[in-house]
């Protein structure tokens, strides 16, 4: 191992600049591949393992890293909890758990493997627990499915413990608890989804359903006949989301923390009837009759002179009589009734007004000549009204909460910067930083081998004639090695004994003959290229 050293530490001694250069680039990318994998070693980058983990399901996971002595974080605080290993453990950790016999997700859900001689000994009441159990968790992972619930813990009260004795629909109630992800509270549709998602898995009825979040907020409590319990929930989401908004309004208007707001909106229940009759503008008949008579009409008879037939004995007249018929008289008449459609419409209706906005708007003292604009900001974000009877109260003092200095004047926190994106270079650079310093370490050794390639003819006849020198002084000193040339037998054949210690050198270090011979060539056509000249 030494001699390997002492060659190697001869050859570089020997080498040229260039390689001597390249020789070091080497070098030092080698001890820089070392020392980014010890910094590595000893800062790991760690990756999530598992997250929203019940305490059951952390306590396992972490008593298995631990005996599979994998190094590990987890969050604190109250559960859900999350676990994060070293990314090039990852697999080791996750065999370690299953070897344990848990998993990170429990067994949830209808399951096939009920049977067994572990089940041979329940009771019956122990089987139904089970089986309802099971079918819990089924509506529980449905809900999770939801982008907005992040858990759920589902229990059916009254369930039905003998198959004999049938349990009406009205004894069961069913509660949930949701893990809700973000801030916000489930629109009426969503609501509206997770009550029927939980009615069509347990059978209960809507008015025995309850739903809250993490925060203890109702989301859904049954249906409520005069709608009081829904009018006072929608007063405190209206208020707290109305509050929130004009708080985020003026901490970026104003300084965070100078200013301090409450909106307080009154909401109403109203009861509307309305009952409108429309009529038909085109008539339509109803019922039309026709009536036709006949009546005979008979001609009038001729008389004789007036006062004539009073006059006479016997009184008859002397009327002509005609031998003539009567004629027919025609009478028609029709008789049409006409109705005219309407259409009543008879509209209940029990919309939530607001009634009444009530906001409290506080500013520091330093900021009590900017009272109006605050006063026009909060107005206009929250739909202030004064014909609907709105009342803001405004006043000017000075936060206790705020830090001040000597002059008493608020001192500001120091402004967030918000972090500048990552160069898609840094990235690069860190994705591919050793192939790169390779690669620009072979393009300047390149570089500077090209540049001696190209050096001035000169120098390279003068090195061809120092070599050539030096390689027939080697020669000579290797056929002198056993004695003086000059004593030597001049029967001796010279160009046999240099034949035999090429030929010996050849055998023994023909890299370096190799080299001999090239520098002769170059001499040799740099010295015929010159008498050309």
């Amino acid at each position: 191992m030494n001699a390997v050293f002492a060659n190697l530490l001869t050859q570089l001694k020997n080498a040229g600049p260039s390689a001597r250069w390249a020789m070091g680039a080497v070098l030092g990318l080698v001890l820089l591949i070392a020392g980014t994998m010890a910094f590595q070693a000893r800062n790991p980058h760690f990756v999530v393992l598992a997250a929203d983990l019940d305490a059951p399901a952390f306590n396992t996971a972490i008593t298995a890293l631990a005996g599979a002595d994998i190094r590990y974080e987890t969050t604190m605080g109250p559960p859900p909890y999350m676990i994060r290993v070293e990314e090039s453990k990852k697999h080791k950790a996750l065999d370690a758990i299953y070897q344990s016999g848990e998993f990170l997700g429990a067994s949830r859900g209808i399951s096939s493997g009920l049977g067994g001689s572990s089940s041979v000994f329940l009771g019956q009441s122990e089987r139904h627990q089970r089986t309802q159990k099971r079918l819990w968790e089924e509506a529980e992972m449905q809900l999770e499915r939801l982008n907005y619930v992040a858990k759920a813990n589902l229990t059916v009260s009254g369930a039905e413990t003998s198959p004999l004795a049938r349990l009406r629909p009205d004894d069961r109630r069913a509660s949930v608890v949701l893990t809700l992800r973000g801030l916000t509270t489930p629109s009426a549709g969503e609501t509206r989804a997770l009550v029927g998602i939980v009615r069509g898995a347990t059978g209960v009825p809507e008015d025995r359903i309850t739903i809250v979040d993490q925060h203890s907020n109702v989301i859904f409590d049954g249906a409520d006949a005069d709608g009081a319990d829904s009018l006072l929930a929608l007063e405190e989401k209206f208020s707290r989301d109305r509050s929130h908004q004009a708080q985020q309004l003026l901490d970026r208007a104003f300084p965070p923390g100078l200013t301090v707001v409450g909106v307080r909106g009154s909401w109403k229940q109203v009861r509307e009837e309305t009952i409108s009759n429309t009529l038909d503008p085109s008539k339509k008949p109803r019922s039309e009759r026709t009536r036709k008579t006949e009546e005979p009409e008979w001609p009038r008879t001729m008389g004789g002179p007036a006062g004539v037939a009073a006059n006479t004995m016997d009184g008859s007249s002397n009327t002509a009589t005609l031998d003539v018929q009567p004629a027919t008289a025609t009478t028609s008449e029709k008789e049409t009734d006409y109705t005219f459609g309407s259409t009543t419409t008879h509209r209940v209706s029990q919309p939530h007004q607001l009634e009444r906005l009530s906001i409290s708007l506080v500013l520091d003292a330093s900021l009590s000549d900017r009272i109006e604009d605050a006063e026009a900001l909060v107005k206009g974000l929250v739909g202030f009204d004064e014909t609907r009877g709105d009342v803001i109260a405004t006043r000017s003092i000075a936060l206790p909460s705020v830090e001040r200095d000597a002059e008493g004047q608020p001192v500001l926190p120091d402004p967030i910067e918000p972090e500048a994106p990552t160069s898609p270079m840094i990235k690069l650079a860190l994705e591919h930083g050793l192939e790169l310093i390779a690669g620009l370490a072979f393009l300047m050794v390149l570089i500077r081998s090209l540049k001696s390639a190209k050096s001035p003819s000169a120098a390279t006849d003068a090195g061809g004639t120092a070599s050539g020198r030096r390689a027939a002084g080697g020669l000579a000193g290797g056929a002198g090695g056993d004695g003086d040339f000059n004593d030597m037998d001049e029967s001796i054949d010279m160009d046999a004994l240099a034949r035999a210690h090429i030929e010996e050198l050849l055998q023994s270090e023909p890299e370096k003959v190799s080299s001999l011979l090239s520098r002769w060539a170059l001499a040799e056509d740099s010295f015929a290229q010159a008498v050309s000249k």
